[in-house]
């Protein structure tokens, strides 16, 4: 039965009422918002984001995949909140003590642009492509279509064109000011729909004693029902995405000061903590009271079947607000590779900018078809190619200011993302994941040109001293 049908008159106009007024304020804020002509103002805000706003748009944009981590609270457990939670909020501390300084001080508008800051053009061009796979908002177009399907009963793929059409429409005028008034009702909506199901679960079925004696020791457990090697493949991940996340420093460069973008990452972590809390719960208290329910839509169909009435119509609405503004958020972010990173010419025209927002919800739309609603599994895939291609040029060159030639990187880029591919394509153990590949070639790579380097300078000193 689907989602629709379960909803009251009053759950009807709650819903109805809550998503007018919600894509009204939207709309009127982004016809209002006419200085996008000014590239640093579309990319960047003019840098004048203040701390409230700062840490509204990172909790939202970094943590609004929702329907991805209550899939995994429900099918692990515990799992859940080490892997998407607390690996990460040890990562983000890390970047906001060693990295906000110089990223802020680098003056750049792109992840891309930092790079070619330290490595060159033809770097900065393949971390854009890589950054472009990255940030495609695949996930949050699977998650879109999880909503429209389970409310509507349509299928699935249908479900995504449809919510990925809609998203872009609205996209069309945008730019980062306008991406971070929609974070500004995800935020709420984010908090107020999980919180809203796990205080009801909490009245209606108890704590912790329910959740024990209900679900499976695994749940409990801090690799759930997965190898350990999934559990450090996770850690890396959140460590690696997290000092390479265009978002985190997209916001960093639109932030006012360096202090503020440090003390909002700080910030912010706190509002995560409590974020991991609500939908790891949610998810558990899912499995407990619906074990044989679907995993993709388990939490949306235990939170309708036990939310009163009236409430089911605002979860929705929350829930469905939160999901398109993130859809948003990726998008503005994936076209903006396309259209300042790849081809700088384009950035400079509105027309040229909402033709590659089209472009990337096209390709989204596509690609979302081959991963069968598993958000977790998009997670994986792309951020492994990305991390393992970029995490050690990228620390190296925020640390030393330069470890290796321009040439060097753009090749070893190209060497870690090939051997990736062919290690998926011909399908080798499966038991190593590519992450552990890509991370291995790239490293082997940087110690044995950093020997020739060292090689070839010691062979012009004794090349000197003998012409002495």
């Amino acid at each position: 039965m689907s989602w629709a049908a379960q909803l009251s008159k009053l759950d009807w106009c709650v819903f109805i009422a809550l998503l007018v007024m919600s894509f009204a304020f939207l709309i009127w804020r982004r016809l209002a918002n006419k200085n996008n002509n000014s590239i640093v103002e579309y990319m960047v805000m003019g840098r004048t984001l203040t701390l409230p706003m700062f840490v509204t748009t990172l909790v939202a944009t970094w943590y609004s995949g929702i329907f991805g981590v209550t899939q995994i609270s429900f099918e692990h457990g515990l799992y859940n909140f080490i892997t998407q939670g607390f690996f990460w909020y040890l990562a983000a501390a890390i970047f906001a003590q060693f990295f906000v300084r110089r990223a802020k001080a680098s003056a750049a508008l792109s992840f891309s642009e930092l790079i070619g800051q330290m490595y060159g053009k033809k770097s900065a061009w393949a971390t854009a492509l890589l950054i472009f796979v990255k940030t495609l908002p695949i996930p949050y177009a699977i998650a879109i279509g999880l909503f429209i399907s389970g409310f509507t009963g349509i299928s699935l793929n249908l479900a995504i064109t449809l919510g990925i059409l809609a998203a872009t429409i609205y996209c069309l005028k945008g730019g980062m000011r306008a991406t971070i008034i929609s974070d500004v009702l995800q935020f709420i909506g984010m908090f107020t729909a999980i919180g809203s199901v796990v205080a009801v679960s909490y009245y209606s079925f108890g704590g912790l004693d329910y959740l024990t004696r209900t679900l499976p020791y695994s749940h409990f457990s801090l690799q759930g029902n997965h190898s350990f090697q999934v559990v450090i493949v996770w850690m890396l991940v959140a460590f690696s995405t997290t000092l390479l996340s265009p978002v985190f420093y997209q916001r960093c460069f639109a932030a006012k000061t360096t202090k503020i973008a440090r003390a909002g990452i700080y910030i912010s972590i706190g509002f995560w903590v409590i974020s991991d809390i609500l939908t790891t719960c949610a998810g558990m208290y899912a499995r407990a009271h619906m074990p044989d329910a679907a995993p993709a839509n388990a939490f949306m169909d235990y939170a309708i079947t036990i939310l009163p009435e009236g409430l089911r119509g605002f979860f929705l609405a929350s829930i469905f607000i939160t999901v398109f503004s993130a859809i948003d958020s990726f998008l503005f972010i994936s076209s903006s590779v396309i259209s300042y990173d790849l081809f700088n010419k384009l950035a400079h025209s509105n027309t040229s900018r909402n033709f590659c927002i089209v472009v990337t919800a096209v390709i989204t739309i596509i690609a979302s078809r081959f991963f069968n609603g598993s958000i977790e599994k998009v997670w994986l895939l792309t951020e492994s190619f990305f991390l393992a291609c970029m995490l050690l040029p990228t620390i190296l060159g925020l640390t030393l200011k330069q470890a290796l030639p321009g040439d060097s990187i753009f090749k070893i880029i190209i060497i870690t993302f090939m051997a990736m591919v062919l290690w998926q394509i011909f399908g080798y153990p499966e038991f190593i994941e590519p992450f552990f590949i890509g991370l291995a070639i790239n490293t082997i790579c940087i110690i044995l040109d950093l020997i020739r380097r060292s090689a070839l300078k010691n062979s012009r000193r004794l090349t000197i001293i003998t012409d002495q």
